[in-house]
């Protein structure tokens, strides 16, 4: 989905689109008077636009962390969706027993 702002409404709600383009993977053009002058995008849309080899050497890395972090966040949705549902002090107690459990055993 593209949204199209002004960019008196991007200067006072960056953080947001910012939000929006990395979290929802919106598409956001701003504009100054009626000429769309730049768009803020997803990282992943924007590295399928540029040549790997014209990408700098700490923005390759920056996408391999953001995709390594996509993935996590799915695999931890995945997780949690399977387990039971427990109270903080409920899980704080099992830990605690854990850790008492492996300093017994040394």
């Amino acid at each position: 989905m593209v949204k199209i702002v002004n960019a008196t409404e991007a200067k006072n709600r960056f953080g947001d689109m910012i939000q929006r383009a990395y979290l929802r993977g919106q598409h956001l053009i701003i504009k100054r008077g009626d000429i769309p002058v730049v768009a803020i995008v997803p990282i992943s849309d924007y590295e399928k636009l540029i040549p790997q080899d014209k990408v700098s050497i700490d923005l390759a890395n920056s996408i391999k962390e953001d995709k390594a972090r996509k993935q996590l966040l799915k695999f931890l949705d995945k997780v949690h969706k399977k387990m039971p549902q427990i109270s903080e002090d409920e899980a704080n107690q099992d830990i605690q027993k854990a850790i008492y459990g492996i300093r017994k055993a040394k």
